[in-house]
């Protein structure tokens, strides 16, 4: 998934640093349709590590990376911050935030 993401999509803030799913800068989120015992049908959001998982699993899900996390153009809240406050992003566990 991360090279699609990469080298497909045009989407290179997802990196590769360990490339073995130990350091975080591979995160994304997938989004899955789930049903609970009553019946109610709501999304479940969890964070894969994208340079372990196939493309192929997606199927029927909901994949957010950092740049998803933009709103009408501007930054999510917590990337401003990042911005104005300076903060670095090493690649190690800033990513995985």
């Amino acid at each position: 998934m991360l090279n699609y993401l990469r080298d497909h999509v045009g989407k290179p803030g997802t990196k590769e640093g360990c490339a073995s799913g130990d350091c975080g800068a591979c995160t994304v989120v997938v989004g899955e349709l789930q049903t609970d015992d009553a019946g109610r049908e709501h999304i479940r959001y969890r964070s894969l590590n994208s340079c372990l998982t196939f493309v192929s699993s997606l199927h029927g899900k909901q994949l957010i990376s950092v740049e998803d996390l933009k709103h009408k153009g501007e930054l999510h809240s917590v990337q401003k911050a990042m911005v104005e406050c300076h903060g670095s992003q090493c690649g190690f566990c800033t990513p995985g935030l």
